[in-house]
């Protein structure tokens, strides 16, 4: 959803812009295509609605399994966020970044921040 809520974003400010142009052409490496802004902001749109659907549904079933306690318990550990934050250690997560495998930088703490707060959203904690 916040992927979505992006790119709804970025579009709106290209619009603000007086030589605004929906049609987009876009290259990546050797291929090209074409997209149209104007449609992919309504798209976007209704993907935010369906989201927003399945994660009230997502949270409702964890709720069933988890009491309220053990929820409050996981977000105030402060969990990474992501596939990586899941799966290792602190130390492992650490070496990632530092590797450069993992992006970490001020950035992407504040967009975990957002979607951290979300997530105490759908969960009412």
């Amino acid at each position: 959803m916040h992927f979505y809520r992006k790119q709804i974003s970025m579009i709106e400010n290209e619009r603000k812009k007086p030589d605004y142009q929906p049609i987009q052409e876009i290259t990546l490496e050797r291929h090209k295509y074409t997209e149209n802004w104007d449609e992919t902001y309504e798209q976007e749109k209704e993907k935010i609605i369906e989201v927003s659907k399945v994660l009230v549904e997502f949270a409702d079933l964890v709720k069933k399994v988890f009491d309220a306690h053990k929820i409050r318990q996981y977000f105030d550990s402060h969990p990474h966020l992501g596939v990586h934050g899941h799966i290792g250690t602190e130390e492992q997560f650490n070496f990632m970044v530092s590797k450069r495998a993992i992006e970490h930088n001020i950035y992407t703490e504040i967009e975990d921040a957002l979607i951290f707060g979300e997530m105490l959203k759908y969960f009412g904690v």
